[in-house]
């Protein structure tokens, strides 16, 4: 398994944000965290392939926004926020040498924090950063492939894997405050702690 991640930026303190209050960022820390995170996936038995920071693109250590990888192809994403955008094009470059690569056009977007694959099914949040025009850009690059596109609903966050994050094909961890439960019926539902979004 390959794993691409990017170093944290040094402009990491000037991060995009919604939904929580601006605080300090300690950058030397989150590079600490990061290269932490990154001997993790080693000892999981990736191979790691670090790209260098992107010092003028605060959130590019997110490089997961940016693409949407299937055993098949990868998928670049236009990122909703347009600061996001420069970001796709090293991720590309990274990627192209693993995988055969489709783009996303305007007026689509989508996050890849938004996109939630479980098996063949793909749900996508219907989030303020992922459009409807983006969610069919990505069913039209992967039906062939035997995937269906889920668009979901879904409030108070970021992201829809902010609001449920798949623990195993048959089961998810979800806060239903965030997202519709319904929507993940098909699955085994553990919901997070109240105290703990």
């Amino acid at each position: 398994m390959i794993a691409i991640t990017r170093e944290v930026s040094a402009g990491f303190a000037a991060c995009e944000l919604s939904f929580v209050a601006r605080s300090p960022i300690d950058v030397a820390r989150a590079r600490v965290q990061h290269h932490a995170y990154e001997d993790a996936l080693r000892a999981l038995g990736c191979v790691v392939e670090s790209m260098v920071q992107q010092p003028g693109l605060a959130d590019s250590v997110f490089v997961e926004d940016t693409a949407i990888v299937f055993d098949e192809l990868a998928v670049m994403t236009r990122p909703g926020a347009q600061s996001r955008r420069a970001e796709v094009s090293s991720v590309a470059e990274a990627l192209g040498r693993h995988r055969p690569l489709r783009w996303m056009q305007a007026p689509g977007t989508l996050d890849g924090g938004d996109v939630l694959r479980i098996g063949h099914v793909v749900h996508v949040g219907a989030s303020a950063r992922s459009n409807a025009e983006g969610a069919e850009q990505l069913r039209g690059f992967v039906a062939e492939h035997g995937y269906s596109v889920r668009r979901v609903p879904m409030h108070d966050c970021l992201h829809l894997k902010s609001a449920v994050t798949a623990l195993s094909d048959d089961t998810v961890l979800i806060n239903p405050d965030w997202v519709d439960s319904d929507v993940f019926s098909a699955y085994r539902q553990i919901s997070v702690a109240k105290n703990e979004p």
